[in-house]
């Protein structure tokens, strides 16, 4: 809460956490990890309630979100019967989970208590970075980057990193390789390597995919006020959509965020359409694609363009190409 009272949001119910019975998890709250790897984290019981609690259980159960936003419940999941000592704060397990081949995710470790009755009596959690082996390398901010071409039962994806921008007329952004954010008015252009024939393939459909959000700057928890921004996304020139980015949110949810140095900040993913006859109609090797906020919009909250480990989701911006 802040000090005039309006409720702030900590993407999760806060209760618990600051509540006098808890479970601890003694491990980082949000960590990378890749496919087999082994965690080993001590679970701790905290009762200091006046509750009798009884015949307790300890449950986990990991679930992942995948690029496209999509929840996969129960990767792994298990129980455990443990004691739950009053007024005090007693190590009660150690908990040792193989980490699944799901990858580029995000995981939420959920682990609470049951009592006698199947009443949860305590809950926490804690993230993870899903990546592989092959984990997206750092491309240096002001240089030329390689789009990633994955070409999987007919759909081709072309990838950019945000801090590859070609043009941009905001005089002080942030700019780093998988954030982009700027206030106010302005516009941010990225040049984009095409793969060679792609044109002459007849491509039934094709959508722009990103995380964005407004950018108020600082680090503002997400609260109710809102700092929306009209972007205007246009394509070699012709403008394709103008989207309402309601806010620029910071909070537990933005768990990259948080594992990369960020204060949680993350945005909406968007699937923009796109004519590829507007793509293709020069046969040009590259495209442009810019992403404005107009000076005369009516929403001139700025914009931020996050990268695949930066914000909410596990994507980068992309062109996906459906053949």
């Amino acid at each position: 809460m802040k000090y005039d009272r309006s409720v702030k949001a900590f993407g999760y119910d806060y209760l618990d956490i600051n509540a006098l019975d808890f479970i601890a998890i003694d491990y980082p709250p949000g960590t990378t990890v890749t496919p087999g790897e082994k965690i080993k984290a001590d679970i701790y019981a905290s009762h200091f309630s006046h509750k009798t609690i009884t015949d307790t259980t300890l449950h986990w159960q990991l679930d992942t979100m995948s690029a496209t936003g999509d929840i996969t419940r129960g990767c792994v999941s298990g129980s455990v019967d443990i004691p739950f000592p009053q007024y005090q704060v007693q190590n009660v397990h150690r908990l040792e989970l193989t980490m699944p081949d799901v990858h580029a995710a995000v995981g939420t470790l959920h682990v609470w208590v049951t009592d006698s009755t199947g009443s949860v009596v305590a809950r926490n959690f804690i993230n993870f970075e899903h990546v592989g082996e092959d984990c997206i390398p750092e491309v240096p901010v002001g240089g030329v980057s390689n789009p990633e071409f994955r070409n999987d039962s007919g759909v081709v994806s072309i990838n950019y990193v945000p801090g590859d921008v070609s043009k941009s007329s905001w005089d002080e952004p942030i700019n780093e390789e998988h954030l982009f954010s700027a206030e106010g008015s302005g516009y941010v252009e990225y040049e984009i390597s095409l793969i060679e024939g792609i044109g002459t393939t007849n491509p039934a459909e094709m959508e722009l995919i990103f995380e964005a959000s407004s950018a108020n700057g600082g680090a503002r928890q997400t609260e109710p006020k809102k700092y929306p921004s009209d972007v205007t996304i246009s394509v070699n020139g012709v403008e394709i959509e103008t989207i309402r980015i309601p806010d620029c949110p910071a909070d537990a949810r933005g768990v990259l965020s948080y594992i990369h140095g960020q204060p949680g900040t993350y945005g909406y993913l968007y699937r923009v359409k796109v004519d590829p006859s507007v793509v293709f109609e020069n046969e040009a090797d590259t495209l442009t694609v810019r992403y404005e906020v107009k000076a005369d919009a009516a929403a001139k909250g700025g914009f931020a363009l996050y990268g695949a480990r930066i914000g909410r989701y596990p994507t980068g911006p992309h062109l996906r190409i459906h053949r």
